[in-house]
């Protein structure tokens, strides 16, 4: 459960929406986190939203910071993310995602950081505690 105590200006995209056409652009998608994997100074990451995955990527450099890949290798599977990125043409079609021909260069990813409630425990009575947002928001330099 994402819960927003304020408007803001963000565009959402859905993940089914992007696409080639959409290359070079900024973009905001929030889905489950599927699956990481650390691969030297970067992290690969499944996003999924619905029926539909697309591959987000951070690797270390001058606009990324060492302390974004670290933060979304540590994010527990299945958690709720929001990622923020610039969508990239891909030469080669990604296997793992179901949008395999772009994929999102990573600049923000925020986690949700709330406890998964089943059914039972809300048929016991037991309310489910109110989400926390943790978030690592990069400041990004144009050169």
């Amino acid at each position: 459960m994402v819960n927003s105590l304020m408007m803001t200006d963000t565009v959402w995209t859905k993940v089914d929406a992007l696409d080639q056409s959409l290359d070079e652009q900024k973009v905001t998608v929030r889905g489950y986190l599927s699956t990481s994997r650390v691969v030297g100074k970067g992290v690969f990451a499944v996003i999924r939203s619905s029926m539909s995955t697309v591959q987000a990527i951070a690797f270390e450099g001058k606009t990324t910071p060492a302390a974004l890949v670290k933060y979304i290798t540590d994010c527990t599977k299945e958690s709720i993310v929001d990622v923020s990125g610039v969508i990239r043409k891909v030469d080669d079609k990604i296997a793992s995602a179901t949008q395999s021909d772009v994929e999102v260069s990573c600049r923000i990813c925020c986690q949700s950081d709330f406890e998964v409630w089943n059914s039972l425990e809300l048929c016991r009575g037991r309310p489910p505690k109110p989400p926390y947002i943790r978030c690592a928001r990069l400041k990004t330099r144009s050169l």
